[in-house]
C-alpha cells in the first residue's frame, strides 16, 4: 500500500485543483498560500515545508503584493487530493441544501461531450467531498457549484438523473431586479418606468450615453451596478431621483453588506443579489413542492426536458409576484 503523502503536499495539489475552477486555469499554475493559512494545516511545520521544497518536491516563485514579497507554490499535479483540508469554502446549512446536493451527485454529461479538469475532478470525487463544490458565498448567498461556473456550451449536455435537460432563465434579470429595487427605494422613477414598460433598456442606455452598440450599453450597465459612485451619470440622464439614490447609496456604510467597510461601493450589487436569492429560493422551493429535480446557475435552474412545461408555469407564478413585465428563456 502506498504511504499516504504529507497534508502540505496535498493540500497544495488540492487548492491547485480547486483553482481549476477559474477561467484560463492550468494545472500547471502556481497557487498562493499565506503562511496563517499554512499554519491551520494539521501537521503543518516550517521545517517540512522548507524540506520539501529544497527537495524539489514543492515549487515556489516569488510575486510582490503591496510591496510585499509572498509565495507561489505547486506540486506534481498528478496524484492524491484531500479536499476536507480546505477550510476556505463557505458551504453551511442552507434551506434545500441536502435535496440541492442530492441532484447535483446525479448529474453527468452527454457520451462524447469534453469535460474540463475540474468537472472531471467534480465526478470523480463528489461523492467524498461535495461540501467543497456546493458553496454558499458570504456575501449574499448565492450558490456556486461546479455547474454554475460551467461553459454555456458544456451546460447544454447536461444530464440529470440520467435525462436530457432544458434551462429556463430570465430575460434581463439584473435590470429587472435593479428596477425593483429602486421602486422599493424610492418609489416612482424613470428607470423603473422603462423596465416596467417592456422597452428594451439596454438601447434605452445606448441611445441615452450615445454609444455605438447595445452590447456595449450592456457593459456599461454592468458598470452602473458594480462600479463606483460616478458624478457623470448625471450628464447623461439628468439630475433625476434614480441616478441620485445610487450614487448615494454607493458612499454610506451599510453594516449588513459585509463587504461595506472597505467597498461601500458594492452596496447596490449586494442589496441585488439579496433579493435574486430571495427570489430563486422561492422558485427552487416550488420545484421541490412539485418534485421537480433541478440544477441552479444563479437565476436560471435547469430541468429535465420532461419537466420544462411545470418548471416554467412554477418559476412564472413566483416572478409574478415581483415583477409587472418579465420574460423566461
Amino acid at each position: 500500500m502506498l504511504q499516504k503523502e504529507h497534508n502540505i503536499i496535498l493540500y497544495i495539489r488540492s487548492k491547485k485543483y480547486m483553482h481549476l475552477r477559474w477561467k484560463d486555469a492550468k494545472t500547471t499554475d502556481f497557487v498562493h498560500i499565506s503562511d496563517s493559512e499554512f499554519s491551520l494545516l494539521p501537521g503543518f511545520s516550517k521545517e517540512a515545508l522548507d524540506g520539501f521544497i529544497i527537495s524539489g518536491i514543492i515549487k515556489t516563485k516569488p510575486f510582490a503584493k503591496d510591496g510585499v514579497l509572498l509565495l507561489r507554490y505547486s506540486v506534481d499535479f498528478n496524484g492524491e487530493i484531500d479536499l476536507s483540508l480546505l477550510r476556505n469554502n463557505r458551504s453551511y446549512d442552507f434551506p434545500f441544501g441536502g435535496i440541492m446536493k442530492e441532484h447535483l451527485l446525479n448529474t453527468g454529461l452527454e457520451q462524447g461531450v469534453p469535460q474540463s479538469e475540474y468537472f472531471e475532478g467534480f465526478l470523480r470525487h463528489r461523492d467524498k467531498y461535495m461540501d467543497a463544490y456546493f458553496i454558499v458565498d458570504g456575501f449574499s448567498g448565492r450558490i456556486h457549484t461546479p455547474i454554475s461556473i460551467m461553459k454555456g456550451e458544456y451546460r447544454k449536455s447536461l444530464l440529470l438523473y440520467k435525462q436530457p435537460t432544458s434551462s429556463l432563465d430570465v430575460i434581463t434579470m439584473q435590470p429587472l431586479i435593479l428596477a425593483k429595487v429602486l421602486e422599493n427605494e424610492i418609489g416612482k422613477n424613470d428607470f423603473s418606468n422603462w423596465i416596467n414598460s417592456g422597452d428594451d433598456i439596454y438601447l434605452i442606455l445606448k441611445n441615452k450615453a450615445r454609444l455605438v452598440t447595445r452590447d456595449e450599453a450592456k457593459n456599461y450597465f454592468y458598470s452602473l451596478i458594480f462600479g463606483k459612485s460616478d458624478k457623470r451619470l448625471y450628464l447623461i440622464y439628468g439630475h433625476v431621483n434614480w441616478v441620485t439614490w445610487i450614487n448615494n447609496y454607493k458612499t454610506i456604510i451599510n453594516k449588513n453588506n459585509p463587504k461595506s467597510n472597505q467597498k461601500p461601493h458594492s452596496n447596490l450589487a449586494w442589496l441585488m443579489q439579496k433579493l435574486e436569492v430571495q427570489i430563486m429560493r422561492e422558485v427552487w422551493g416550488e420545484l421541490i413542492l412539485h418534485n421537480v429535480p433541478f440544477l441552479t446557475v444563479h437565476d436560471e435552474i435547469i430541468i429535465t426536458k420532461k419537466d420544462e412545461d411545470l418548471a416554467r408555469q412554477l418559476f412564472e407564478n413566483v416572478l409574478s409576484n415581483y415583477f409587472t413585465y418579465f420574460c423566461l428563456k
